[in-house]
């Protein structure tokens, strides 16, 4: 299963016996992909129920090389995601654009209650950081990835879904991702496609973008 309305229980009951403590867990139950991200996470060292939401910040200056840094990027990617956004109507989202390390450099939407949790300009949503997530999962094994529910590596963000895609530039080097966020009950099977192909919209204009100005 890739994405539906909402996980099973079996995908619950599954993350709390990865991390039950009480021996090798061989992932029955877990997608692959989602089996080794939690892996990674917990290599990380990344706390899986902590007492309360730890976000990590760049601090402002940072965020300011990270944003002129990727000014192209930024450039052609803010209208695209701010369009696609606002194709979701009332939908509760975040759709947010990182750079290649996970650090947030653009987001619009309306879940308030998920822009309060970090998903703002600045803050880390690498998988290092923040454990399985769309974006930082989308890095880290370059390919799109939905994250649902408790498939999230941390127990907080399990009534959400996030969606994730990563974007390249011309030379196919991996420059960031772009995620959308909404809760878990409100999925939709075709919004995964609809986010790979928002991210492949970003890259052909980036194409286009680095075309006008090799011309003489």
């Amino acid at each position: 299963m890739l994405l539906g309305a909402v996980m099973p229980d079996s995908t619950l009951t599954a993350w709390k016996e990865f991390f039950d403590g009480a021996g090798a867990y061989f992932g029955q139950g877990t997608r692959p992909l989602i089996l080794d991200s939690w892996k990674r996470s917990r290599a990380a060292g990344v706390a899986a129920t902590p007492a309360k939401t730890l976000l990590c910040k760049v601090d402002a200056r940072d965020l300011e090389h990270r944003i002129a840094r990727n000014a192209s990027l930024l450039a052609v990617a803010m209208p695209i995601l701010a369009a696609f956004s606002q194709s979701f109507g009332d939908l509760n989202h975040v759709v947010y654009l990182t750079d290649r390390e996970g650090i947030v450099l653009y987001s619009v939407g309306n879940a308030t209650e998920m822009l309060i949790q970090g998903l703002v300009p600045g803050y880390d949503w690498s998988e290092r950081t923040m454990g399985t997530n769309g974006a930082g999962t989308a890095l880290a094994t370059g390919q799109p990835v939905a994250v649902i529910g408790p498939e999230h590596y941390q127990l907080p963000f399990h009534g959400a879904i996030c969606l994730g895609a990563p974007i390249r530039d011309v030379n196919e080097r991996l420059i960031g991702a772009i995620d959308f966020s909404t809760r878990v009950d409100r999925a939709n099977p075709a919004q995964l496609s609809d986010i790979i192909r928002i991210a492949q919209e970003i890259e052909a204009a980036l194409a286009s973008a680095c075309a006008v100005i090799a011309t003489p």
